[in-house]
């Protein structure tokens, strides 16, 4: 599952395990709308920061990350998998 997915999901479930802390009844509408937008806004914000690290913005499906990090230098990185990488936890786009 996808990072911000997972983030969005979270949110959600959150959302309706304190339903019933919050409210007696039915919550209204627009708890429900506050809960999608933060799960929107979450999922946006903790989901892309992660993208690029772990290489799921699409560079990571073929490309080596290498090509496109700021770390690509011997004396820099000391990773294995250097200049090969398709995934790496540090990575940082140029």
């Amino acid at each position: 599952m996808k990072r911000p997915l997972f983030v969005f999901t979270a949110v959600l479930c959150i959302g309706l395990i304190a339903r019933p802390f919050l409210f007696t009844w039915a919550a209204p509408p627009g708890y429900w709308i506050t809960t999608v937008v933060l799960g929107i806004l979450l999922a946006l914000v903790f989901g892309k920061s992660s993208l690029t690290r772990w290489g799921l913005d699409g560079q990571g499906s073929g490309e080596f990350l290498c090509d496109s990090c700021k770390f690509n230098d011997a004396r820099y990185c000391s990773r294995r998998e250097r200049p090969n990488a398709t995934s790496c936890p540090d990575y940082k786009q140029r």
